[in-house]
C-alpha cells in the first residue's frame, strides 16, 4: 500500500516538472515570436532566431512524448500481475 502511494506521488512530481518545463519552453517560444516586432532587422538574425524556434518546439515535442511514455509505464504497473487474468474472462 505505502508503494503504491510512494509511487502516485513520484509520478505526480514527475507530472509537474514535464509541465513546468513544457510551459517554460512555450513562453520562450512566445517571446521569440514576439521579439519579431522588436528585434533587429537582419536576415541573419531572424534566420537564427526561427532555427531557436524550432529547436524549442523540438523540445516541446520530446517533453511531450517523454510524458505519454512516463503516462503509459505508469499506468501498467497500477494493478500487479498474480497470474490469474486468463481465468477472469
Amino acid at each position: 500500500m505505502k508503494d503504491e502511494q510512494a509511487q502516485r506521488t513520484m509520478n505526480a512530481v514527475m507530472m509537474n516538472e514535464h509541465n513546468d518545463r513544457k510551459e517554460q519552453l512555450r513562453a520562450r517560444v512566445r517571446q521569440l515570436i514576439l521579439m519579431r516586432e522588436t528585434g533587429p532587422k537582419s536576415a541573419a538574425w531572424h534566420a537564427a532566431r526561427a532555427r531557436l524556434i524550432w529547436r524549442l518546439h523540438d523540445e516541446i515535442v520530446r517533453a511531450e512524448r517523454a510524458e505519454r511514455e512516463s503516462d503509459s509505464a505508469a499506468g501498467s504497473g497500477d494493478a500487479p500481475d498474480d497470474g490469474k487474468a486468463e481465468d477472469r474472462g
